[in-house]
């Protein structure tokens, strides 16, 4: 997975604008596009898993061929 900067403008609920701020301040980020980097980067493997490398492919189907 790339590491690309995508610049996008947002509209955020009060709620989810004090969420932000929370993070922004408990983490010491500097604004609140950190502060939702964080936030995605804690809770996004809920909703979307990461990429798997080359090099862990290759150990899990060592494992399994070894199994």
């Amino acid at each position: 997975m790339d590491d690309q900067t995508i610049s996008a403008r947002v509209e955020l609920g009060d709620y989810a604008n004090r969420v932000l701020g929370i993070i922004k301040i408990k983490y010491g980020l500097k604004d609140k596009s950190e502060a939702l980097n964080k936030f995605i980067e804690l809770y996004g493997n809920d909703i979307l898993e990461k990429e798997a490398s080359e090099e862990y492919v290759k150990k899990v189907i060592a494992v399994s061929n070894n199994h």
